[in-house]
């Protein structure tokens, strides 16, 4: 299971691939309540999340990083 640090590391280095902006690599660990797909890992998965105006709408666990 790789932690949240590791990914930062990988989403930089594929950020780098497409010379994608910084300001978009960052904020995808964190809920921003507008929609934007977020990152979470709880209990040995990893939860791809979205949540808007306090209503989850989008939540997808997978135990693989590479899912």
């Amino acid at each position: 299971m790789r932690n949240l640090e590791t990914i930062a590391e990988d989403v930089k280095k594929l950020g780098a691939l497409i010379d994608a902006p910084p300001f978009l690599l960052d904020g995808w660990n964190m809920p921003k309540e507008d929609g934007t797909p977020y990152i979470a890992i709880k209990d040995n998965f990893y939860l791809y999340l979205s949540s808007e105006r306090g209503y989850q709408i989008l939540k997808k666990e997978v135990s693989s990083y590479n899912d």
